[in-house]
Order: structure tokens, then sequence, then C-alpha cells
């Protein structure tokens, strides 16, 4: 089978290209729609820079191994045949270690992020040393797991010239990957350091012509119109619908503005016991309406990210509050 032509990098793969080898740029996310060649562009980085950086480490990684070997390899292999890098000739793939070693002392490393039992801070990454690191698909990924990799981009960079890279990719959602690059939770920009840099994307974004044609019809076949928002648009905002949305008849205008506390009544707590994104409290007070209606107050929110997503921390912010007197 022939071996299908290397395309011209899209503006938004530039892009990308441009942070990856810059002096200052340490960390690149690119995300938000299905389709523009994030996973080609990670396995593009990680071969050209293997033969242009004798000597030096690479990961690829993803969440799930299964996943890694069925997509993200798949792409890489792809990629190094339309480079003209050959199994044999350029490099050698050793599948027991999931390894693939260049002929000119560089390494390729394919491996998973998926915790294992008995090392929740990933100890297992300690002892690695890499060049530069593309995670495929971060938002599957822990964060934690992303926290530890990046202390491992440390292998020979003063001689390579380079501050070490990573690169992340996936779709847009609710994720930390939104919260850490893209959107606050109320929906504003993350303000990033310089080291860090975002390129926001859709499959509009793809170099070939035939596969956006061809893409864009079947993401307009998805039924679902939040997944369609979140994989045909790079929607960062959208949220699934239930069927049964909350309060049909809410208004903005009526319905929110400040609430005073009234100390004649008790306060109402409803907990979401969840830990990522963030643990919920929602401190409220019922009272009666005329006509016999009640009406149902919310007085706060508390919406604690890591490490402070657990009950006992949020139930203190909230104890904290009540004896400062902010109700």
């Amino acid at each position: 089978m022939a071996t299908k032509a290397l395309r011209p990098l899209s503006q938004e793969q530039s892009d990308v290209w441009h942070f990856l080898h810059d002096a200052t740029t340490t960390k690149v996310f690119f995300g938000g729609g299905a389709g523009p060649g994030k996973s080609f562009l990670g396995c593009l980085f990680e071969c050209v820079d293997s033969v242009a950086k004798p000597g030096s480490r690479g990961l690829i990684a993803r969440e799930k191994y299964e996943d890694l070997r069925k997509t993200t390899m798949l792409t890489f292999f792809e990629v190094a045949g339309m480079l003209n890098y050959h199994e044999g000739d350029h490099y050698r793939y050793n599948a027991q270690e999931h390894t693939a070693y260049w002929k000119n002392g560089s390494i390729t490393f394919f491996d998973h992020l998926q915790s294992r039992p008995g090392d929740p801070e990933f100890n297992r990454l300690g002892s690695r040393e890499y060049t530069r690191v593309f995670v495929d698909e971060g938002p599957d990924c822990q964060p934690k797991a992303i926290e530890v990799l990046e202390t491992r981009i440390r292998f020979r960079l003063s001689e390579f010239g380079t501050p070490g890279k990573m690169l992340i990719t996936g779709n847009s959602g609710y994720h930390w990957c939104r919260d850490e690059f893209v959107l606050t939770k109320k929906n504003e920009p993350v303000a990033l350091p310089d080291n860090i840099k975002v390129q926001l994307t859709t499959y509009l974004s793809n170099p070939d012509p035939e596969f956006r044609e061809a893409y864009g019809k079947k993401l307009d076949g998805i039924k679902d119109e939040h997944t369609k928002s979140r994989l045909k648009y790079g929607d960062w905002t959208s949220t699934p619908r239930t069927g049964m949305e909350f309060m049909p008849d809410f208004n903005s205008a009526q319905h929110t503005g400040q609430v005073a506390y009234d100390p004649s009544l008790a306060l109402h707590f409803t907990l979401d016991f969840n830990s990522a994104p963030y643990m919920t409290l929602l401190v409220a007070q019922i009272r009666q309406k005329d006509m016999g209606r009640w009406a149902v107050d919310f007085l706060k929110e508390y919406t604690p990210s890591h490490p402070l997503a657990t009950t006992k921390a949020v139930c203190e912010m909230f104890a904290r509050d009540l004896r400062d007197g902010c109700f």
C-alpha cells in the first residue's frame, strides 16, 4: 500500500509547531473539536525531533495503553512512513518494551498514564527522564499524572537548547483541561503565563480538504446536539440536555440577584460528593410566599477544586463564612 503524502500544516498546526520549537514555551494545549490533526501533529513532533536531536528521549502517552496502541501508535507509524522513516532503516520497534529505538540513539517511549492500585502519586514515573512529552487525549488522564510528568522533562535539555516541551491534546468539554487552559468556572478566559500556550481548533483546521468535507458530513450526522457542539464546533460551554431541564420557566432577570440572609430561617444544604472537577455545596433558605407558595433562595455556592475538593474542606469554608458574618 502506498504511503500517504505529507501535506503542509494548517495555520493552527503551524502555530503549535512554532510553540513546540521556540525558546520559552514549555507546555502547549492543542484542542477543541474533533478531527483537526491533533494526534498527527503530536506524532510528527516526536518523529522529527527524534531525528533532529540525536540521543534525545520522547514519550507518547494516553490514559489507557489499549487506546494508545489502537489509535495514537498507529498514527505514529503512519507519520514515520510519510517522512520516509522506516523500521529497520531508521528505527527499531521493540513491542515487548513498547519502545522505538532510533538509529541516532534517540528513544521514543509509549506508555499509559492510568493510575495503579497503591500508586495514587504516580511514583512509577518518578525515575524517568524525557526531552519532550506528547500526551494524547489529555482530558482522559488524571491531572496528577500530568503534573508528575512535567517534572520528568529534564533529559539533556541544555545540550539540545530546549526548555523541555509538553504537548497535550484533547476535545472540548467540562474537564481539568478546560479549567487549566481555556475557561474559568465563570466562563472567563484563563490567564496563562508566558510559557504556556493554547491553540483551539476544529475539524476545519485539518489541512486535507477531502477529509474536511467527509468528516464535516459525519459530524453533521450526530443527533445529540451537545456532542455535536463539542466535536464539530469545539464548544467549551455546551452542556448536555436531559430532557427535563431545570426550571423551564427560568428567567435570569426575575430569578437572579442579591438574596438577603434571614437569621430567623433555617439554613439548608445540598452536597454533591464529587472530587472532580470539584466538590459542590449549596446553601439555601426556604420561605413561604403568598397564596401558599414557597420560595427557595440560594445564598451561596461553594465549588473548591483539588486539593480542597473534600467534604471536610467545603464544610470548613461554610463554617468560616458563617462565623465571619458573610451571610
